[in-house]
C-alpha cells in the first residue's frame, strides 16, 4: 500500500510548478522585428500529474507545468503551436491541441492552455478536455500576474 502512495505522489508532483521560479516578468522587447508570444498554462485538475509539450513549427519549445508560463520570439507570419502530453522527454503517446497564431513584428500575443474535468454525458465515466486560446493582453496579464516561469529549450533560440 505504501508503494502506490509514493507513486501516487510522486506523478502528482510531476506537474507541479517550481515555486522557486520567477514570477512573471515582461519579456525584453523583441530583437530583429520580431513578435513576443507567450504561452501559459492555467489551473486545472485534467493533466495536474504531468507537464505539457508545447512545440512551434514542429520544433519543441517547452514543457509547462500548472501555473507555468515561457516566451519566444517569432517572425512576422503565421505559426502553429502544438499541445501534447509527453511520457518520457519529447516522446508523446497522446496527441493534444493546436492553435495557429498570425503574428506581426514588434506585437505581443498570448495563448492561454487550460484543461477541464467532467462527466462524459451523464454517465459516472471522466471525460477531460484542454485547449489552447489566444487571449488579449489586459485579461493575459491578470491571468500571468501568478505565474512562474518555465525557460524555453535554449536550443530553439533564434528558429522561428
Amino acid at each position: 500500500m505504501k508503494r502506490y502512495v509514493v507513486l501516487a505522489l510522486g506523478l502528482l508532483a510531476g506537474g507541479c510548478v517550481d515555486v522557486n521560479a520567477p514570477l512573471y516578468v515582461a519579456a525584453p522587447p523583441a530583437p530583429d522585428h520580431k513578435a513576443v508570444l507567450y504561452i501559459y498554462r492555467v489551473s486545472g485538475l485534467a493533466g495536474a500529474t504531468g507537464n505539457a509539450a508545447f512545440v512551434i513549427d514542429g520544433v519543441p519549445l517547452v514543457h509547462l507545468p500548472m501555473q507555468g508560463y515561457t516566451y519566444v520570439y517569432l517572425s512576422p507570419g503565421h505559426h502553429v503551436v502544438d499541445q501534447s502530453w509527453p511520457v518520457i522527454g519529447n516522446l508523446t503517446l497522446t496527441r493534444g491541441t493546436s492553435l495557429g497564431v498570425d503574428v506581426a513584428a514588434d506585437q505581443s500575443y498570448y495563448i492561454r492552455f487550460s484543461t477541464a474535468w467532467g462527466l462524459a454525458a451523464g454517465y459516472t465515466l471522466s471525460s477531460t478536455s484542454w485547449q489552447m486560446d489566444q487571449v488579449r493582453p489586459p485579461e493575459a496579464t491578470g491571468d500571468l500576474a501568478t505565474m512562474h516561469f518555465a525557460p524555453a529549450d535554449p536550443s530553439t533560440a533564434g528558429k522561428f
